[in-house]
């Protein structure tokens, strides 16, 4: 798995971009901000849950939390309580929630894990098949500990991969964006 830090810098992204595109209000701020790191990480809540009620066995990591229909049914269920409580009036909300807590197990897919374990089981309830990619970014917390290293060790690994990864991630977009500005005109100069 990557770490709560990764999977909220991807909720990060999910945010600049929206912010970006204007799909939500320019004068959306740290609780917005926190709001999308917070429900691009919230999957691994299963973790917490286990290790509070020992419950492994029937509420396995990877599996329930990290499916597309816990991201689409609670990030609807997310924009739909912020909307009628007034704190948001952007329907976008609708459609980025539920992609942003799907960075989660996206991500998680990309992780390579110690022999035999790995896998998401994406399309939960309606299959238990666990989901693999080709495209191996990074190893897991769990892959270091697994074959033999310290966990701070692990850790430490993780996180670092993940902030220089992100860091060129958002360098990246910030210069397309520039870029675009520069060469597509505005809209605001045409009329």
């Amino acid at each position: 798995m990557s770490s709560p830090l990764g999977h909220g810098l991807a909720g990060l992204v999910v945010y600049t971009l929206a912010k970006r595109f204007r799909w939500i209000d320019e004068t959306s701020g740290p609780a917005t901000m926190l709001l999308f790191s917070g429900l691009a990480a919230l999957p691994d809540l299963d973790i917490v849950f286990n290790e509070l009620l020992h419950a492994q066995q029937w509420f396995p990591h990877r599996t329930y939390t990290h499916s597309l229909f816990f991201a689409l049914l609670l990030g609807l269920i997310v924009a739909w309580w912020l909307c009628r409580a007034g704190r948001v009036r952007n329907k976008n909300f609708y459609w980025l929630l539920p992609l942003t807590i799907a960075t989660h197990p996206l991500m998680d897919m990309c992780c390579v894990e110690p022999p035999g374990k790995g896998g998401v089981e994406l399309f939960l309830p309606f299959s238990h098949a666990a989901v693999y990619t080709p495209l191996f970014f990074m190893r897991s917390i769990g892959s270091y500990v697994g074959w033999g290293e310290p966990e701070w060790l692990a850790v430490l690994k993780v996180v670092t991969i993940e902030l220089i990864g992100f860091g060129v991630l958002f360098l990246g977009l910030y210069g397309l964006f520039y870029l675009w500005d520069r060469i597509v005109p505005s809209r605001r100069t045409l009329t």
